[in-house]
């Protein structure tokens, strides 16, 4: 079971919120309210009086990205994580909003090197995966959370969602393999293209995505509402 700490049970949960099941069709998000001039101003002022706080830090983030800057944005979620490496709801809007490659390529290097001292750490796993998901390497992505089903690490209550997210990614490596093959029928297929096997007993569960229900009336994971 996953411990958390008092002081994080808002970004605990709001990274599970934004990062479980990515593999779900999105539904229309609603509109954000536009932070103002003056907003943006309060969020720098707080951050930079307040330099080893990361939660200020992403709020600072947060309202460049609002306000439609998104590359600031990502340099500041950088700047999260240069804080506290393991504010992983900061590498999952680092996934969803940079297109800068040398941002993704960092921050999939930190999460690489912090895996190394956290093995069994489910957020963590996920936010490697959706990083390398932005980067179109589904096999890499899949298997970040392959591995850490077969360390037994993922509590029952996210089996399934975790489970869900592994088939989606296959699949979107399997998809991406043959794309690449009909370009050129004469390559040969790489070693690493074969999708890493599920274990026996996760493949006996249910592998289906859960049901979209509305808004309000439960959790919010991933993209979209689901049921537990």
């Amino acid at each position: 079971m996953i411990k958390i700490r008092r002081d994080n049970f808002y970004r605990f949960n709001l990274a599970l919120a934004a990062v479980l099941l990515a593999a779900s069709q999105p539904l229309a998000l609603a509109q954000e309210a536009q932070p103002t001039v003056e907003d943006l101003k309060a969020c720098v002022e707080k951050a930079e009086a307040n330099p080893s706080d990361p939660k200020l830090r992403f709020e600072y983030a947060e309202t460049l990205r609002k306000m439609g800057k998104t590359k600031q944005a990502s340099k500041q979620y950088m700047a999260v994580t240069d804080i506290d490496a393991s504010y992983y709801v900061a590498y999952h809007m680092i996934a969803l909003h940079s297109k800068d490659e040398k941002i993704l390529a960092e921050a999939t290097r930190r999460l690489e090197h912090l895996k190394d001292a956290k093995p069994k750490e489910l957020m963590l796993r996920v936010a490697l995966s959706e990083l390398l998901e932005a980067q179109g390497q589904y096999y890499k992505a899949s298997r970040a959370l392959v591995d850490l089903v077969f360390l037994n690490a993922i509590p029952d209550k996210y089996r399934k969602k975790v489970n869900t997210r592994i088939v989606y990614l296959q699949a979107k490596a399997r998809d991406s393999n043959a794309d690449k093959h009909s370009v050129n029928p004469h390559q040969e297929p790489q070693k690493n293209s074969v999708d890493p096997p599920l274990p026996e007993e996760t493949i006996k569960r249910g592998l289906a995505a859960s049901k979209v229900i509305p808004d309000g009336k439960s959790d919010n994971i991933g993209n979209v509402p689901v049921e537990r």
